[in-house]
């Protein structure tokens, strides 16, 4: 079933009701569920204007919520790699991404920012509604590796993805308890040394990902989605 994100008045975004209306072809009356303010219901559209059209709330329905937050540090890669972490990375539970200009980044955004930050905030939002969440993930805009970590909840568990660990992987710290997992890789050329003792530094520990190189696009999808087989499974 179809579903969309509502806003403060319960009202649905001019875009979702032309995507309702025009593309997927529904009608007054037909079903969908909806997210307002973090809850799920089943609802009902009543009317087909795009300019005055809403929905009716009928039915709360349950919602499985994951228990904890997923964060996604990732050295800023070039092209439409980065936009591809972000509508996959949300399919597997990614809750925040955050790009990083690393020392290896192939590209710079920072004078770009105003005009991608609708753009990735639509690919997340998108993304988020095909995959049945309740959430919307919270998208910053690039920064330093320094202001990345500083941003992560005191709490957090961080895992750095390194080529270089052979011994340690997520099974050797994910317990199953922690409330904020934080997850650290590197753009195309990989992560600089130093950036790998900034992060041990802040309290993050290195592990592989497996015996294979992965692309960096790839990454964060193996990581995001080994963190909730593990955190489910325990």
């Amino acid at each position: 079933m179809t579903r969309v994100f509502l806003n403060d008045d319960q009202k649905l975004d001019p875009e979702d009701l032309h995507h309702l209306f025009h593309v997927l072809r529904m009608r007054a009356g037909d079903s969908l569920e909806a997210v307002y303010k973090r809850d799920l219901y089943r609802a009902r559209l009543t009317d087909q204007s795009a300019q005055d059209g809403n929905l009716v709330l009928e039915e709360k329905l349950e919602a499985r919520e994951k228990g904890y937050r997923v964060f996604l540090l990732q050295g800023l890669a070039k092209g439409q790699k980065w936009e591809e972490v972000l509508e996959h990375g949300t399919e597997v539970g990614i809750d925040t991404f955050v790009a990083i200009q690393m020392k290896r980044s192939l590209r710079k955004v920072n004078h770009k920012w105003d005009k991608l930050k609708n753009r990735w905030e639509k690919i997340v939002e998108k993304a988020a509604k095909q995959s049945k969440q309740i959430d919307i993930p919270q998208v910053y805009p690039p920064m330093t590796l320094k202001e990345g970590l500083e941003i992560l909840p005191k709490d957090s568990l961080i895992l750095v993805c390194y080529e270089e660990e052979k011994d340690h992987f997520m099974k050797d710290y994910i317990q199953g308890q922690e409330k904020n997992i934080a997850l650290i890789i590197g753009p195309e050329g990989g992560l600089d040394p130093e950036e790998v003792d900034l992060i041990k530094a802040r309290g993050g520990h290195p592990v592989s990902l497996g015996k294979n190189i992965l692309r960096t696009e790839t990454a964060p999808l193996i990581a995001g989605d080994r963190v909730y087989c593990l955190m489910e499974e325990r």
